[in-house]
């Protein structure tokens, strides 16, 4: 054992599974060592066979003489397994979390208990309150239940990491790939997204998503191009939508445009469309730059085979999702960010390594029309 070991030994008792963790994110790159303890930052100096070695020990596990068999013993077993399990786990999340996400503010989201077919339900807003003569009984409310139904999908992918790896210390790349894999998770929900909207699907009622007859939310033809007064009259048909239940009540829904999605093309032209609104005194709407709605497109991911474009010109304007949703994403039972299982290749297949799977299951619905607006802007 290296004299450094040794003297680490001496001054120092068994080290705990959080020590051990902040000692790998600390070679990982994702935890500063002024925010790790002293012994966590003494064993992310060691070399990774002597920091193996040491897990061994105070596992009370045999320490092999040569330094391959002792990092494989200890990432196989349970002396630094969990502790990777963490610190792999901590970086995927925080690829998940710094990628950034588009769909933020405009699209809700909902957990979803199992696998099967479920359905997603509404209740429209046709609430009216009557006068009541004395001695009377309020009339029943007009609930007009509509929706859709989904069915979660799960996803995963697999990262597997050799001998030479973790000999060679090479944790800057394996925290990168646990990064790259977490910020996939959140390419993938967007994917979902956005691939939905731009196949323009049926909604309750039947007709598109889209429909400049059915549902008067669809622009196109040259005055369709982004611009003040393009803009002004998607704003209008937003905020002039209105529930008529055939009893004479016009309920107004009071809907707010939030958010205007742009391709990359337009974003010159859409911040200076909206700055001069905002001179104007009109109110605040978030510009949102999306090259999935832009020429490049984008794969749907559930089918692994369409391929959905938009253009250089289209754009398309949507309410608070939290207050007005138009499109819905599904996650099982609360898991919202994706699951990490650490794993060791089994003897016998030629090659020795450990790696890690990740699984994440989601699912998109389109709810509504008459919160979003879409124009061709040609």
């Amino acid at each position: 054992m290296s004299t450094a070991a040794a003297a680490y030994r001496r001054l120092d008792s068994k080290p705990t599974l959080s020590e051990k963790t902040d000692s790998l994110k600390i070679r990982f790159g994702i935890l500063s060592p002024y925010d790790a303890s002293e012994r966590a930052r003494q064993m992310a100096a060691m070399p990774v066979s002597t920091f193996c070695g040491e897990c061994l020990t105070w596992a009370g596990q045999p320490d092999p003489e040569n330094d391959p068999s002792r990092i494989r013993e200890a990432f196989s077993g349970g002396s630094v397994g969990p502790a990777f399990d963490q610190a792999i786990g901590t970086c995927v999340l925080a690829g998940f979390g710094e990628a950034p996400d588009t769909t933020r503010k405009w699209v809700i989201r909902q957990d979803v208990p199992n696998y099967l077919i479920t359905d997603i339900l509404r209740v429209e807003d046709r609430s009216v309150l009557k006068p009541l003569p004395r001695g009377a009984t309020a009339e029943a409310a007009d609930l007009n239940v509509y929706g859709n139904n989904w069915r979660l999908v799960r996803f995963a992918s697999r990262v597997v990491v050799d001998e030479q790896s973790y000999t060679n210390d090479s944790w800057n790349a394996i925290a990168d790939a646990a990064k790259q894999q977490g910020r996939a998770v959140r390419r993938l929900i967007q994917d979902a997204v956005y691939s939905l909207m731009l196949s323009n699907p049926n909604l309750f009622d039947g007709v598109a998503m889209f429909d400049a007859a059915g549902h008067g939310n669809l622009a196109s033809g040259g005055s369709s191009a982004l611009a003040a007064a393009s803009l002004a009259t998607a704003c209008g048909v937003i905020r002039n939508r209105t529930i008529q239940p055939g009893t004479g009540d016009i309920i107004h829904l009071g809907l707010s445009p939030a958010v205007l999605l742009l391709p990359p093309d337009l974003e010159r032209v859409g911040l200076e469309t909206l700055r001069l609104r905002m001179l104007d005194g009109v109110e605040n709407i978030e510009p949102v730059v999306e090259s999935r709605i832009g020429t490049a497109g984008v794969l749907d991911p559930f089918d692994r085979k369409t391929t959905r474009k938009g253009s250089a010109t289209n754009w398309y304007l949507v309410c608070d999702g939290t207050v007005a949703p138009s499109i819905i994403l599904g996650f099982l039972d609360g898991q919202r960010v994706p699951s990490v299982r650490q794993f060791v290749l089994p003897p016998g297949l030629g090659q020795w390594g450990i790696g890690w799977d990740i699984q994440y299951a989601c699912a998109v619905q389109a709810l509504d029309y008459r919160e979003i607006y879409g124009s061709l802007g040609a």
